[in-house]
């Protein structure tokens, strides 16, 4: 039969184990080192040293104090922990080494931390200079001043990141990287613009050409001088200088002048849609006749001499024009009767009629 007071259950016993490995812990070398518990704490030294080394390591690329100060802590607590197991001081070397593990895992998830600081700004030095390498030839090739200019600013903070980031200042590397991402991006947008808008500008230089083309084949059909048409060389000298604006990538005015071309080229077309055919060369001199013998007597009242010899040249045109178709002249004529209804609005506006 067992005694009770001499009985002790599982747990209990496991507990007064436990406790008596501290006892012997404390009491000195000799009961610890009977116990076998010497290479227990030194498995825990060396556990201790493995993730010392893995922060060694992490660390030797670091660049913040703390993770620094972690690891010497921790190398400082191992060698001692070390000393003191060499001295049979298993107690203490334990204490140590387990101060000195904690140490190393802080300067560990440190130096990790900044690790991944580094890749994300690699990360977003990387994309902002594959948008530069995209973006860059597209700018330049838009004409848009602001674009290349913006896009150049990009550049620009783009190499003081890189910079930054070799000296391995991560916060102003990423600050810098991102604002070029975003001036880089900026560029991109306005040099869509500026392509859409140079697109624009070349589309209206290429109508103003065709309607230039357009109003000299309808002056030789109807056999009338350039000359007579002042705004002709107007159209051609706007069309040139939208050309040179496009060709500059001056944009904006290439687009201006282009607009303004085409205007002029249509009002040119709708004064030369008014000219009559040379079929109708007989039947516009009789009007035009018609057409003196009813303002003439009013012109000739309300005006001066100014206005009467415009009248008489006009009688005279309209004279050599009736010759000219006699002979099947026509073109000839038509030019004498376009000279005469000229100098018939003239007179009549300068005479007030």
């Amino acid at each position: 039969m067992v005694h009770p007071r001499i009985y002790r259950s599982p747990l209990r016993v496991a507990g007064f184990v436990n406790l008596l490995f501290l006892m012997v812990c404390a009491a000195g070398p000799s009961l610890a080192e009977s116990t076998g518990h010497r290479e227990e704490v030194w498995r825990e030294i060396e556990k201790t040293q493995v993730v010392i080394d893995k922060a060694r390591e992490l660390t030797s690329e670091a660049t913040a104090v703390a993770s620094l100060e972690h690891l010497r802590t921790a190398i400082d607590a191992q060698r001692k922990a070390v000393e003191h197991h060499r001295r049979e001081r298993y107690a203490q070397a334990a204490q140590l080494t387990l101060f000195a593990r904690g140490e190393a895992l802080k300067a560990l998830d440190l130096a990790r931390a900044e690790k991944k600081t580094q890749e994300s700004v690699v990360r977003i030095i990387d994309r902002a200079e594959e948008l530069a390498a995209d973006i860059g030839p597209l700018a330049h090739e838009s004409g848009n001043p602001q674009a290349v200019q913006i896009f150049d600013q990009g550049l620009d903070h783009l190499r003081r990141a890189r910079l930054a980031n070799r000296d391995r200042h991560y916060a102003q590397a990423t600050r810098l990287a991102q604002l070029a991402t975003e001036l880089i991006e900026r560029a991109r947008t306005l040099a869509r613009a500026g392509l859409q808008t140079g697109a624009a500008a070349e589309t209206e230089i290429e109508r103003a050409s065709a309607l230039l083309a357009q109003v000299l084949e309808t002056l030789q059909e109807r056999a009338v001088d350039p000359g007579e048409y002042p705004l002709l060389q107007e159209l051609r000298d706007l069309i040139g200088r939208a050309r040179i604006h496009l060709r500059d990538g001056q944009v904006a005015p290439a687009l201006r002048l282009g607009h303004t071309a085409r205007e002029k080229a249509m009002q040119l077309l709708s004064a030369l849609d008014r000219l009559p055919d040379l079929g109708n060369v007989a039947e516009t001199l009789e009007e035009l006749t018609a057409l003196y013998a009813e303002l003439g007597p009013q012109i000739e009242a309300e005006g001066g001499e100014r206005e009467q010899r415009m009248l008489e040249e006009g009688r005279n045109l309209l004279h050599r024009a009736r010759k000219l178709l006699r002979q099947e002249k026509s073109r000839e004529a038509l030019r004498h009767l376009l000279a005469a209804e000229r100098l018939l609005k003239e007179a009549a506006r300068a005479a007030g009629v």
